[in-house]
């Protein structure tokens, strides 16, 4: 009686064994499926920082061609500007010829 009782009791221990190896193996997978995920994410994050570094070199490409239309725009003026001056003197000089026309 003795006997049948250890057999049952180590029965018992060995069932206990199997599902604390299946608990285990599915804790296992757990952790494997949760680095695997971290890795995904890690990754992502790599993906959307380079996104993120092209998109301000983008923007800094933006700002330099703005501050090169601004300076072409700058040059522009200075040249109308000295376009203005070179027609007044044109008109300052038509004045002069059309009063000596006079005399």
């Amino acid at each position: 009686m003795y006997g049948t009782t250890s057999v049952v009791d180590l029965s018992v221990y060995i069932e206990y064994l199997s599902v604390s190896t299946k608990c285990l193996s599915v804790s296992t997978n757990g952790s494997s499926a949760s680095t695997k995920a971290s890795f995904v994410a890690t990754k992502g994050l790599s993906v959307a920082t380079k996104g993120l570094s092209v998109s301000i070199e983008g923007s800094s490409i933006l700002t330099k061609g703005l501050r090169a239309s601004i300076e072409d725009l700058s040059v522009a003026m200075r040249s109308l500007s000295v376009s203005t001056k070179g027609l007044s003197v044109a008109a300052n000089a038509m004045s002069v010829s059309i009063k000596g026309l006079y005399v």
